[in-house]
């Protein structure tokens, strides 16, 4: 198959990304892996000025679009004047290069708009999937009519919705109907999953110290980083030490909580962004990988932190417990202090053999469902079907 990955975010630009854009890089690694022609199409690093560039991915090729930006984006004519060109620029570069390709798959509304605009007007026989993490739109009055036109602009024509979570595809559906009045043409259910490697093994310093860390942004929606340092504070072990990794709005805030407290300022790391092996490293040599939170999908740092063998514990929150079995395969957590430190203490109070027991169960529930290689394969079949349909 021809298949093209459309981004205007990605991990090719020079701004900060998540979990979603890891992830569409891993499909188009994996699919190329699998003799599809992939190409990764997304806007090139900030630059006022490009014609549009190709370079070699791995297994895939990265195509940067042409751009035109304005010297003054603060106001909202020389925006709208951008984008006009950029709309324009984009069209024209789309249909020299993919004109005869079989799927698009995307992430945003904006980026399916643009396909869909661009599918229309060529009259191309071009199948548009959307990969959706959660439902993007927020169901209260004020919000219904914007959502509205954008969903039917975008979810109710795009041949497919890849959701990555049942429970998500669930809500979602449910949603679009009830409050949208939508039905899509098909979905399914079928994440990229991450690399797996025999070679990343869980293995805590030997030096007496009891190691957390978490990794996810700073964020003032969703994350709760504060949640853990009040409970780890709470927990009061002299030889501790708790580290986030990660960037965000919030993280001034919690370096300021921490470095004004005399116990958090000798033992709360901020160590920013870190690249995958580095996390990797720092996750199989601490003693317990954390995600305190409000909301998650699929998160990809508690499947990378399993993926090592270390054990993991998480807020008791949707979707993180469907796939997270207490005292089985990791451990869960009210989302209060009191509940976060209770868990905390009982894992601190037991043995390395029931620690490992853990981790080893986590590390082999993530090799059997969420290995990129197998996960692929299944969304390859998937796509297939949609565009035989």
């Amino acid at each position: 198959m021809k298949i093209i990955i459309y981004s205007t975010k990605s991990t090719f630009s020079d701004q900060s990304f998540g979990g979603a854009e890891s992830s569409l890089t891993l499909l188009a690694e994996e699919l190329g892996k699998l003799n599809n022609q992939v190409c990764f199409v997304t806007p090139p690093p900030l630059k006022r000025l490009s014609l549009g560039a190709i370079v070699q991915g791995n297994g895939f090729t990265v195509h940067f679009l042409p751009v035109f930006r304005m010297p003054i984006q603060r106001f909202s004519v020389f925006k709208r004047m951008s984008t006009l060109v950029n709309d324009y620029l984009c069209q024209r570069y789309m249909q020299k290069r993919f004109s005869d390709f079989d799927l698009a798959h995307c992430f945003s509304p904006q980026d399916t708009y643009r396909l869909i605009k661009w599918k229309r007007k060529n009259s191309l026989d071009l199948k548009i999937i959307i990969r959706s993490v959660g439902a993007f739109w927020k169901s209260d009055k004020r919000d219904e009519v914007h959502m509205s036109k954008v969903l039917n602009d975008t979810w109710a024509k795009a041949d497919s919705i890849c959701f990555i979570h049942e429970r998500q595809s669930q809500d979602c559906l449910g949603i679009l109907r009830q409050l949208y009045k939508i039905d899509l043409k098909d979905s399914f259910v079928q994440d990229i999953g991450i690399k797996v490697s025999k070679k990343w093994d869980w293995n805590p310093l030997n030096d007496g110290v009891f190691r957390l860390i978490m990794v996810g942004r700073f964020s003032s929606i969703f994350k709760r980083q504060d949640l853990l340092i009040h409970a780890f504070k709470k927990l009061n072990i002299h030889n501790s030490e708790l580290i986030f990794a990660g960037d965000g709005e919030m993280k001034k805030d919690y370096e300021k909580l921490c470095f004004n407290d005399p116990f958090l300022n000798k033992r709360v790391k901020f160590i920013g962004f870190v690249e995958t092996p580095v996390l990797r490293n720092l996750m199989s040599s601490s003693s317990l990988f954390c995600l305190a939170s409000d909301s998650e999908g699929l998160c990809k740092s508690v499947l990378e932190a399993m993926s090592t063998g270390i054990p993991v514990l998480v807020s008791n929150v949707d979707v993180l417990n469907e796939y997270i079995i207490h005292n089985q395969n990791g451990l869960l957590a009210g989302n209060t202090i009191e509940e976060w430190s209770q868990e905390l203490r009982s894992f601190y109070d037991r043995s390395l053999e029931e620690r490992k027991k853990i981790g080893v169960s986590g590390k082999r529930f993530v090799e059997e469902n969420y290995n990129s290689e197998l996960c692929a394969k299944k969304i390859q079949d998937h796509f297939l079907r949609i565009s035989m349909s």
